[in-house]
């Protein structure tokens, strides 16, 4: 109930002024590097991963600057559960709900959450890699699944 409640303010912080604010320099390069990609057809060196995503995103949306930051929006908002859901199982349920509430209401997180950036694909990755690292410590995971995720760190950023 608790992890519900967080979802649902978490949704309302990210979703306010989502489309308010223009694009800022940093965004621009993110959109052009993804139309680049669709555009040419190529690959490109610098975060391919989250800018073929963003391409995709961009494409179905028509780039719809509410559309293309909800792909953010999305990751930041997977953050709340997959650290509450992480910690829960590492830690205990007191620690997993302050972990989320904190995920929450951060400011640096609510922002992240709003911009055509690779910050919170980056962290939804990394986060992921651990827990898979962890998982595969203790034999319950192949090896397969913490590298694969590795590996995906680094391609989006």
């Amino acid at each position: 109930m608790v992890l519900f409640i967080l979802i649902l303010l978490g949704l309302a912080l990210r979703l306010w002024h989502l489309g308010g604010s223009s694009y800022w320099m940093d965004e621009s390069f993110s959109i052009a590097t993804a139309q680049t990609m669709v555009e040419q057809g190529t690959a490109l060196m610098r975060s391919p991963l989250y800018h073929a995503l963003l391409a995709l995103v961009g494409t179905i949306s028509h780039w719809q600057i509410v559309l293309i930051r909800g792909l953010s929006m999305l990751l930041g908002l997977s953050m709340i559960v997959a650290s509450y859901s992480t910690l829960k199982r590492w830690m205990n349920v007191p620690v997993a709900i302050v972990t989320a509430s904190l995920i929450t209401f951060s400011t640096i997180e609510i922002a992240w959450s709003h911009q055509v950036r690779m910050y919170a694909a980056l962290q939804i990755c990394f986060w992921l890699s651990l827990y898979c690292y962890e998982r595969w410590r203790s034999g319950k995971l192949h090896w397969l699944y913490p590298a694969t995720l590795t590996l995906c760190t680094v391609l989006v950023h």
